[in-house]
């Protein structure tokens, strides 16, 4: 993890090496540990910009369909950090669209799935979250870090499109599916609001006396006794 001298190191391989057979995957991995970098020390925006520079010269001139797609997907990382919420969606496409079906591919589509969230695009966004879901049976690390929180968003999705049954729906598979998970006690607050929001009172306090049951010491209670 010391991501500034691994970075300098292999900057250094560039310099005395520009015609290596591996001098894109160097200006891969120098791109990744600079992304690294700023995210251990937030403050050093200039490897963040050293970042990008990395992999936009990959994106431009590399034939390597599938190291383009992860320097895609790198790249919207950098435009969500630095808060280009726009810009990191095409990125976060593009990935999605150029890598392999692949762990990576559903990080790809999950990133665009809040890209498209944080733009108010919540059927696009649960498009994206139900890929996640569904098509990476293949790859059980995917449904481990990423399916409780696929279905937490799709959860925010439905409620935003004002669709209830979909909503519980999906909380009740995170239950089922990741009941350690830590998003499973808000999984279920989320439910309950949104069926009082929905005009469901009844439904609501139903929740509400389900997550006092699963959920007796949460900290989530204050807020569920409001």
């Amino acid at each position: 993890n010391d991501f500034t001298n691994a970075g300098a190191k292999l900057g250094e391989y560039l310099g005395r090496f520009p015609d290596s057979p591996v001098a894109e995957l160097v200006q891969f991995t120098l791109g990744e540990m600079q992304l690294k970098d700023y995210v251990s020390r937030p403050a050093a925006t200039n490897q963040l910009v050293l970042a990008q520079t990395n992999f936009d010269g990959l994106i431009a001139t590399s034939t390597n369909l599938p190291l383009v797609g992860k320097a895609s997907l790198n790249r919207g990382w950098c435009e969500w950090l630095a808060g280009r919420t726009n810009e990191s969606l095409g990125c976060f496409l593009a990935g999605a669209m150029k890598l392999p079906p692949s762990e990576d591919q559903a990080v790809a589509k999950f990133k665009a799935g809040d890209a498209m969230f944080a733009l108010n695009d919540f059927a696009g966004a649960w498009t994206n979250y139900q890929s996640v879901l569904t098509d990476y049976s293949a790859w059980p690390a995917v449904a481990k870090s990423l399916g409780a929180p696929a279905l937490y968003q799709s959860l925010r999705a439905d409620l935003e499109l004002t669709n209830a049954a979909a909503a519980e729906d999906a909380m009740r598979q995170l239950l089922e599916k990741f009941p350690a998970s830590d998003l499973a006690d808000n999984s279920l607050l989320l439910a309950a609001e949104g069926a009082s929001d929905f005009g469901s009172p009844t439904n609501a306090l139903r929740l509400c006396h389900e997550f006092e049951q699963k959920f007796p010491d949460s900290p989530l209670l204050p807020q569920l006794e409001f």
